[in-house]
């Protein structure tokens, strides 16, 4: 499945960071080369975007049932960049 817009590029775009696995699997995609070599099986999928750098985020709430104010840091919460893998 594909996680981008259907007017987007076939092919990693550079601010994205692609490693050298996406760069070589959107190449065997737009040749239309079958994902398991024999010729006979499903294409190889397109790179998609996928979070490469996350931060955490710090809540303060209010526990209703033990009735008291709470901070907690939930880690790896929000995405601050991605790249295609």
């Amino acid at each position: 499945m594909e996680s981008r817009p259907t007017n987007h590029p076939s092919t990693p775009l550079p601010e994205s960071r692609p490693t050298n696995h996406a760069t070589i699997q959107s190449l065997a995609s737009r040749l239309g080369l079958p994902a398991d070599g024999t010729g006979r099986g499903s294409h190889v999928p397109l790179p998609c975007c996928v979070p490469d750098h996350m931060e955490s985020l710090t809540l303060l709430y209010f526990d209703e049932t033990r009735r008291n104010v709470v901070l907690k840091n939930y880690p790896n919460m929000v995405v601050k960049s991605c790249s295609c893998r």
